[in-house]
């Protein structure tokens, strides 16, 4: 069965498999219907789902009024949407439905929902104090809600023929742009400090920290990261793949990206190699670079008290957070001067695609850039953080095959 971009239709081997979905005017309940139909093309295909929607519509008392609960209809959206969108993706909108959206519009009948019933949730959510900090949540975190929320209505309207559509006129609130005083991003200078402080205070997690911020990796690519995606002697990094929670799958933009390997990354990840090795760490049989202590993926959390203790220690004076390495990559790479296409095709950024449809950035452009990023963070600081660098490589390689290890 293989996919159209049409939702609902396959491509069967003698025809189309067509699903359905309308509400039954008997029961109030979403009802499905799932037919393969041989023989017609593509374009029959959608003229038939239409008509088993109408189908589905009239089976029932012509003054029958949908009943269909936001909460019922939510779920099947998502169910609908498991086949074509990214386990990290889906995720992040259940856990969207389930904390902000459906416990308060959840047992809401679509058909009633009004204009001020969507505004009157969005005043309760925007003073709803958040679990951990107890503070009421941002502007921009209703408005990710707000934007869901649009999303799967505009889909009800359709699938369900509702009358009108609550979130109609809707605005959300002003986005608060981030204070100057809290960049989430490290300067030249912080960087080799920061790196210094956790090489000697949490070793473990040195060369993860090490080779995210100068590579600016995804937590769920770095995470992800195999010995087998390391080529040494082509000297270059292959992200194939990402993780979130232990569901693997591509890389964020689909697409396999290719990060230069620098003298200082190799050197970093020999170390940290022949440390798995001498503790004969669980994760060998795995192939992850970092893996957990168990062996298996690292949560994407698992530095978050480590980075809070820098902040302290290395007297920052703001917060810094996995995704704020990425941000110090892009911004030490824009104060090197290096092209704005090439850090884009580094960090895998999917904006301005038309630029990157007809451009083609070049490994060696790549590799320049990160030698550029390397000499900026090369700082009087850094003796401790760049003293096992450098010169120090010959020809040693990393030894990656795990045999007899």
């Amino acid at each position: 069965m293989e996919k159209t971009k049409y939702a609902g239709i396959y491509k069967a081997a003698s025809g189309y498999r067509v699903r359905a979905y309308a509400t039954d005017p008997k029961t109030g309940k979403i009802k499905e219907v799932d037919r393969v139909l041989k023989g017609i093309s593509l374009k029959e295909a959608i003229r038939r789902q239409a008509d088993l929607r109408d189908e589905i519509a009239r089976c029932g008392e012509a003054d029958a009024t949908p009943q269909t609960t936001l909460g019922d209809y939510a779920k099947l959206w998502l169910e609908r949407r498991s086949e074509r969108w990214k386990m990290s993706t889906l995720m992040g909108a259940a856990k969207t439905l389930e904390q902000n959206i459906l416990p308060n519009l959840g047992p809401a009948r679509l058909d009633r929902l009004t204009k001020g019933d969507i505004e009157d949730w969005m005043s309760r959510l925007h003073h709803r104090p958040h679990h951990r900090t107890g503070k009421p949540l941002s502007n921009n975190t209703v408005n990710h809600s707000l934007r869901l929320l649009k999303t799967i209505l505009k889909d009800a309207v359709a699938d369900l023929r509702l009358p009108h559509d609550p979130t109609d006129r809707v605005s959300g609130l002003p986005e608060v742009p981030r204070p100057e005083n809290d960049p989430n991003c490290l300067s030249a200078k912080q960087v080799p400090v920061v790196l210094g402080y956790i090489r000697e205070h949490h070793p473990r997690a040195y060369p993860y920290i090490f080779i995210d911020v100068t590579t600016a990796m995804r937590t769920s690519e770095i995470t992800a990261l195999k010995w087998s995606d390391i080529n040494e002697e082509d000297g270059v990094i292959r992200l194939r793949r990402g993780q979130v929670r232990g569901f693997v799958s591509t890389p964020k933009t689909g697409k396999v990206r290719e990060i230069p390997l620098t003298p200082e990354m190799v050197e970093v990840l020999r170390e940290h190699r022949q440390r798995m090795i001498r503790e004969q760490h669980r994760g060998l049989a795995s192939g992850l670079v970092f893996p957990s202590e168990t062996g298996s993926y690292h949560y994407a959390s698992w530095t978050d008290k480590i980075l809070r203790r820098v902040v302290q220690e290395c007297n920052i004076g703001h917060r810094i957070t996995m995704h704020g390495l990425r941000r110090t990559y892009n911004n030490l790479m824009r104060r090197a001067g290096v092209q704005y296409l090439v850090i884009q095709a580094t960090v895998g950024h999917s904006s301005d695609e038309m630029t990157n449809h007809y451009s083609s950035v070049g490994l060696d452009e790549k590799r320049e850039a990160a030698a550029r990023l390397m000499s900026a963070i090369k700082a009087p600081e850094a003796t401790a953080f760049c003293s096992a660098l450098g010169d120090q490589l010959g020809d040693r390689r990393f030894g990656l095959t795990v045999e007899g290890s």
